[in-house]
């Protein structure tokens, strides 16, 4: 729960720079950014996004697996705020 509130700091600040300069661009970019990065980061580090998957799980211990997904939840779970106001801001206000 505690990235999906980071996840929402760092968006409110995107809203705050918005609010500030009006550039609509930005606010789109950044949440954009944001979001969607967080989600190829995450799959990319949980080796969805892998040339050989075989080799990847014949080398690596239980332990590093957990560890490997930790990151990858803590990554979506941070990504997920700015995806939910891209999608209200597009459906809501657009």
């Amino acid at each position: 729960m505690n990235k999906i509130l980071w996840g929402f700091v760092v968006e409110c600040l995107v809203i705050i720079i918005y609010l500030i300069t009006r550039s609509e661009k930005f606010f789109i970019y950044a949440t954009s950014i944001i979001g969607f990065g967080s989600l190829g980061i995450g799959a990319i580090v949980s080796g969805l996004i892998s040339d050989n998957i075989y080799r990847r799980t014949e080398f690596e211990s239980s332990d590093e697996r957990h560890e490997r997904l930790d990151r990858t939840g803590n990554l979506i779970l941070f990504g997920i705020p700015s995806i939910v106001i891209l999608i209200f801001y597009y459906t809501v206000i657009k």
